[in-house]
């Protein structure tokens, strides 16, 4: 057990997932201030970095969807199932929510800066910021997009 957790933080290590997901904190820390200062709420700051990285929890429809259900750790950090031709659905990254969050957060000519979907909306947007820096594809980021195309990547 001790050497298999050994090799998966050592797999996450080397792969450069660990400083993606750390560098999606770091990218929406200005984001984080700029919510902090309008809202001025602990709790928005709170639910903006959760789903900053839960986000991200959406990579298990493409796991699942590869592999069957079940878990493994290894498999999906690793994320080889991508390079293997698995799907590219990821239902939570999508400029599409941000686009409809907005339109509910927007009310009689300003945004509602204290309500929790704005922290959502601007966490998402922070997030999918970063995805597009290592991938170049702003395109790519959207759910029609990636339908029109098969849910596939290049």
């Amino acid at each position: 057990m001790v050497e298999y957790i050994t090799r998966f933080f050592w797999e996450i290590f080397q792969s450069g997932l660990l400083l993606d997901e750390l560098m999606h904190g770091v990218v929406a820390f200005p984001f984080a201030c700029f919510l902090w200062f309008k809202s001025h709420s602990v709790r928005q700051v709170i639910v903006f970095y959760l789903v900053v990285y839960f986000i991200d929890s959406d990579h298990l429809v493409d796991y699942w969807l590869f592999w069957g259900f079940g878990f493994d750790a290894m498999r999906f950090f690793g994320l080889d199932f991508f390079k293997m031709g698995a799907t590219f659905i990821l239902p939570f990254h999508a400029w599409e929510w941000v686009i409809i969050m907005s339109v509910f957060v927007y009310r009689k000519g300003r945004l509602k800066w204290k309500s929790v979907l704005a922290s959502i909306m601007l966490a998402v947007f922070a997030h999918l910021l970063w995805d597009i820096h290592n991938f170049w594809s702003v395109e790519f980021y959207s759910i029609f997009y990636r339908a029109i195309n098969g849910f596939r990547f290049g």
